[in-house]
């Protein structure tokens, strides 16, 4: 893993140097960004699995119980990554967030 992650951060220099590529700092910057998002999120999505049998519900039978797991830990995911991305994430990605909440919460006209 070490070496793959030298052989990577070695070829962005490189390409830097000969083709002007995104500097290493910004990828770097947008690395940590995305992980201060990510992790938080997926640590969130897996502590309602963990949290499962605390909840009240019933036994459902094996699918029906995997959809009410997959519906908890999808919206705690997306619960935290929102707040991530409008905290940690750049201008444009929060751009995107914000065109995707208006396109979602839009109300439509009666015809």
């Amino acid at each position: 893993v070490l070496a793959m992650t030298a052989n990577a951060a070695a070829t962005l220099v490189l390409a830097r140097a000969l083709h002007g590529a995104p500097s290493v700092g910004r990828l770097l910057s947008a690395t940590g960004r995305s992980l201060a998002v990510a992790v938080p999120a997926g640590l969130a999505a897996f502590a309602t699995r963990s949290a499962r049998p605390l909840l009240p519900i019933p036994p459902l039978g094996t699918t029906l119980e995997a959809l009410v797991e997959l519906t908890l830990g999808g919206l705690a995911f997306l619960g935290v990554a929102a707040v991530g991305v409008r905290l940690f994430g750049g201008e444009e990605l929060r751009g995107a967030a914000a065109r995707l909440l208006r396109r979602v919460t839009r109300r439509r006209e009666a015809p």
